[in-house]
């Protein structure tokens, strides 16, 4: 996956989160808490570990077998984290180069907020692995899952033109 955006450390992260990036790295404990959403998770001894194995199909194999060594025959409670992985993908929509009105909309949350988690002088435009994208687009309200990056484009003549709101953000809605 992408690198995690800066800003971002383990120390935010609550539990046994924070214990699983120390021991995989932020971005295994991010990805982990994503697939399991809140749930317990179980974690196989290493000698149990497949390629088709949950853990390994979150986190990837190198960051599994680290999990395994310390966790391995633990049923873990994985807490969501929803405010660490809303800054989290905040930060990776404004490097991918979405606007503030468009990442508000796509995580539904302030326009105000976006700036404080995510400002865009602190993150550049650069590269974002589309994986990380589609993930984060996966959780989107469907309207959201062809949004591009960047200001909006006129509706083409004959197509119904989006609603206000959505003008006004820079957002262009698929139809």
């Amino acid at each position: 996956m992408t690198t995690v955006p800066p800003g971002l450390t383990p120390h935010i992260l609550p539990g046994i989160l924070r214990e699983i990036a120390e021991i995989a790295g932020f971005q295994a404990a991010v990805d982990l808490c994503v697939a399991a959403r809140g749930r317990r998770f179980y974690i196989p001894a290493r000698s149990r570990l497949t390629k088709n194995h949950p853990l390994v199909l979150a986190v990837g194999w190198r960051a599994a077998r680290l999990i395994a060594d310390a966790y391995g025959h633990e049923t873990l409670p994985i807490p969501t984290a929803r405010p660490v992985l809303r800054a989290y993908r905040a930060r990776v929509l404004r490097t991918a180069g979405y606007t503030t009105g468009q990442i508000a909309m796509i995580l539904d949350m302030e326009r105000g907020n976006v700036l404080r988690l995510a400002p865009a002088s602190d993150y550049p435009i650069g590269p974002v692995d589309p994986r990380v994208l589609r993930a984060i687009f996966d959780d989107a309200p469907r309207r959201f899952a062809r949004m591009k990056p960047g200001a909006a484009q006129p509706a083409p003549v004959g197509e119904q033109a989006p609603l206000p709101l959505f003008a006004h953000a820079g957002v262009q809605l698929p139809l």
